[in-house]
């Protein structure tokens, strides 16, 4: 990458503010910038997914409650996708008959 390009990237990139990935990284990914340059930023990922697994864990260890509503925001509450469905189906079905239980028709 140039200096040109940093810069520009900078620029662009500037008001926002990522937790795991900037945008810039985002556009790399999906194609931008040199084969080289990709394998830097997906090994530069890579170790942030590696601390933010050990910071977890140290998180587990202080504050279990705060350690719990990270794993949901990332979709990792202990639950696989098709369990997550079956008891969201299961909610609604509960709602749906206490819905009808005050149906004034």
């Amino acid at each position: 990458m140039t200096a040109d390009e940093a810069e520009e990237d900078e620029q662009k990139h500037s008001n926002v503010q990522r937790v795991l990935i900037t945008d810039r990284e985002i556009e790399v990914l999906r194609g931008a910038g040199t084969d080289n340059y990709r394998s830097n930023i997906r090994r530069g990922i890579q170790e942030r997914i590696e601390r933010l697994s050990r910071e977890m864990d140290e998180l587990q260890a202080a504050a279990p409650e705060l350690a719990e509503q990270a794993r949901e925001a990332v979709g990792e509450g202990g639950e696989d996708v098709e369990e997550r469905v079956e008891t969201l189906e299961h909610k609604l079905a509960v709602l749906e008959d206490r819905f009808e239980a005050y149906d004034l028709d």
